[in-house]
């Protein structure tokens, strides 16, 4: 008779690193609207070591820079994920873990710079536009007018500095991407209104948005340089091309512009489909 170590069923196989990570892209991409995507991304790094997070991670950006759809579409969850939480100790973590065993391309990612321009928190409030009722007009009349505002109206709530106000705008019927193109490259740039925009799932979304948010030589290192992975290389070639950008993201965007198709890669994702 078999001890009832014999009678168990064999534990399963550990997953390889190569099939957790087409997993999680599989898992991703099968979401059907970006903050959910965004969402159950976080949930998966709970109670997970930082170097498992970031071997997958390595993986699934080196995934980024080859021809695949679906490998491509999922980095935009894990960009906004990591602008979402760029002052955290876990990302500062994940970063040293990444030098610390060489994941190149999750420290590229995830690459500080010693200097920049400054957080929303050391930016003073801008001056509210006047909205032609000849008195300020208080948040809450600000937000009422920001949900259908008319074409002169929305010009002026553009500028409007308080996040209540942006955050009602964004989600106005009658906003274009040009008129967010022109709250993300206003200079001096204003901080508040880009974390805003990089938290609207509507917009982030567009590549022209987030292209111009890099571009805008006042945007944040840290707010911006994960969305370098989710860009062409026309896109890249550009910011490297753009002297007012920081030395930082010229020399990632080179470095990811080397990379990308049509070069051959070693990496393969047979049967990520």
């Amino acid at each position: 008779m078999g001890s009832a170590m014999d009678n168990r069923e064999a534990d399963p196989p550990p997953m390889s690193l190569t099939d957790e990570t087409r997993r999680l892209i599989r898992s991703i991409v099968g979401f059907p609207e970006l903050a959910m995507r965004v969402a159950w991304l976080g949930e998966q790094f709970d109670g997970k070591s930082d170097e498992s997070i970031a071997r997958v991670l390595d993986l699934l950006t080196a995934y980024s820079q080859l021809p695949d759809e679906s490998a491509r579409e999922s980095t935009l969850a894990l960009s906004v994920l990591l602008a979402r939480r760029r002052d955290s100790a876990w990302l500062w973590a994940l970063h040293q873990t990444a030098k610390q065993h060489a994941l190149i391309n999750l420290e590229r990612t995830l690459r500080p710079t010693t200097s920049g321009p400054p957080s929303s928190r050391d930016q003073p409030e801008l001056p509210v536009p006047d909205y032609g009722g000849g008195r300020p007009l208080s948040v809450g009349e600000r937000k009422s007018i920001a949900r259908r505002p008319t074409r002169l109206q929305l010009e002026r709530l553009l500028h409007d500095p308080h996040p209540l106000v942006i955050a009602q705008l964004l989600s106005a019927p009658g906003l274009t991407e040009d008129d967010v193109i022109t709250m993300v490259t206003r200079r001096p740039a204003y901080v508040p209104t880009l974390e805003l925009i990089i938290a609207s799932s509507r917009w982030i979304v567009r590549r022209r948005v987030r292209l111009s948010l890099i571009l805008n030589p006042g945007s944040p290192h840290h707010l911006v340089l994960p969305f370098l992975i989710t860009l062409p290389r026309e896109d890249l070639q550009l910011i490297v091309e753009t002297t007012t950008t920081s030395v930082a993201l010229r020399a990632v965007a080179h470095e990811l512009h080397q990379r990308l198709p049509p070069l051959k890669y070693e990496i393969q994702l047979e049967g990520l489909h």
